[in-house]
C-alpha cells in the first residue's frame, strides 16, 4: 500500500491535488517500509555481535552525532565503521534525541567511555543561552526538531575541533582527509557536497566560527515556513560557511550515486527516500568486506 501511495503523490498528476501533510505522512511511510524490507534481507543486527570499541575522551579527534531510538541502530554501523577504519582513539560525543534507556545501555557497551548526553541535559544547556533569540530558540527548541541540535549544541560542549556526523553514513576506508581536516586551521568548515552544495552529514566544524549571533540574525530573515523546512539547519551552516569552507573530496558521496562510485567510496551518507541503501549496499558492502570479522552475507551467517 505504501508504494502505490507513493507512487500518487508523487509521481502521478493528482500531487498537485494532494496536500502537503499528506504528502508527508506518505512520503515516511514509504521510506519505513523500504527500510523494514533492508533490515529483512540483510540483516543488520549482526553488528551487535561485534567486539566493544573503546573511546578515548582525552583524544583530539571529536565526533558529534545525534541520534534517536529509531536510528540507534544505523548509528551503531556508522560509529564502528568509522573507528575500524580511523584506526585512531576517538572521543565520542552522542547527543540524544530521543534513545529509549536499552540503546544508551547498548552504545555504552559496544563504546567504553562514550559520552551520551541526553536530551534533557542538553536542553537545559541550551536554553539559558539562546533567551533573546527568538527564531534560534524556535527551531531548537519549540519546533522540536532534532537536527538543530548538530548546529547550536557542539560548541556549547566542544572547544576544539570536532567531526559532526549522521547517523546514516558509513566509512569503507580510513578517512584520512577528515582527520587531516580535524587538525588543519586554514579553513573553520569542511563539508561533503551533494550536487555541488553543502551537505551537513559529514562536516569538520570550528566550533569558534558558530556563532548565536550570526545564527540568529539569518533565522530572522526566513518565512515561518522556512523555518520548519526540513533541511534548516544544513541551510544555517552554508550561511556561515559561505566563503570560508573547504569541500571534502567526492569520495566522501552522498546517495544517489553509481555502483562504481559507491565501490570507490571512503564513506557514503545515505539520505531521505534511498535511506535503505544505508542496509542493502552500504552494510552488505562492509559486509563483503568482512568487517570486524562479520560473515560476507545473512545466508553465511545463519549456515554458521
Amino acid at each position: 500500500m505504501s508504494k502505490f501511495a507513493f507512487k500518487i503523490a508523487f509521481e502521478t498528476p493528482l500531487e498537485r491535488l494532494m496536500p502537503k501533510r499528506v504528502k508527508n505522512v506518505i512520503y515516511r511511510h514509504y521510506i519505513e517500509q523500504l527500510r523494514r524490507e533492508a533490515v529483512s534481507q540483510i540483516q543488520p543486527e549482526c553488528i551487535f555481535t561485534t567486539a566493544p570499541i573503546p573511546c578515548d575522551r582525552a583524544s583530539n579527534l571529536k565526533v558529534w552525532m545525534p541520534t534517536s531510538t529509531k536510528d540507534a541502530l544505523m548509528a551503531t554501523w556508522a560509529l564502528k565503521s568509522l573507528l575500524h577504519y580511523s584506526r585512531g582513539s576517538w572521543d565520542v560525543w552522542l547527543a540524544d534525541g530521543g534513545l529509549a534507556r536499552k540503546q544508551v545501555e547498548l552504545f555504552e557497551t559496544h563504546f567504553p567511555n562514550i559520552r551520551v548526553l541526553n536530551r534533557h541535559e542538553l536542553d537545559e544547556r541550551t536554553r539559558p543561552m539562546l533567551r533573546g533569540l527568538p527564531h534560534t530558540n524556535y527551531v531548537r527548541h519549540q519546533r522540536g526538531y532534532v537536527p538543530a541540535c548538530k548546529l547550536v549544541d557542539p560548541p556549547l560542549h566542544l572547544s576544539r575541533r570536532f567531526l559532526l556526523l549522521d547517523s546514516d553514513v558509513l566509512f569503507f576506508s580510513n578517512p584520512e582527509e577528515i582527520i587531516a581536516a580535524l587538525v588543519d586551521d586554514r579553513a573553520p568548515f569542511h563539508f561533503n557536497m551533494e550536487h555541488g552544495c553543502i551537505n551537513s552529514g559529514v562536516a569538520v566544524i570550528d566550533p569558534r566560527a558558530v556563532r548565536l549571533g550570526e545564527i540568529e540574525a539569518y533565522l530572522s530573515s526566513l518565512s515561518k515556513r522556512q523555518l520548519d523546512g526540513w533541511t534548516i539547519e544544513q541551510d544555517v551552516f552554508t550561511a556561515l560557511a559561505e566563503g570560508r569552507f573547504v569541500p571534502l573530496p567526492s569520495s566522501y558521496a552522498v546517495e544517489p550515486i553509481s555502483d562504481a562510485e559507491h565501490a570507490q567510496a571512503t564513506c557514503c551518507h545515505y539520505i531521505g527516500v534511498v535511506r535503505h541503501l544505508f542496509y542493502q549496499r552500504g552494510v552488505r558492502r562492509l559486509r563483503s568486506q568482512r568487517f570486524l570479522g562479520i560473515p560476507a552475507t545473512a545466508a553465511t551467517e545463519q549456515a554458521q
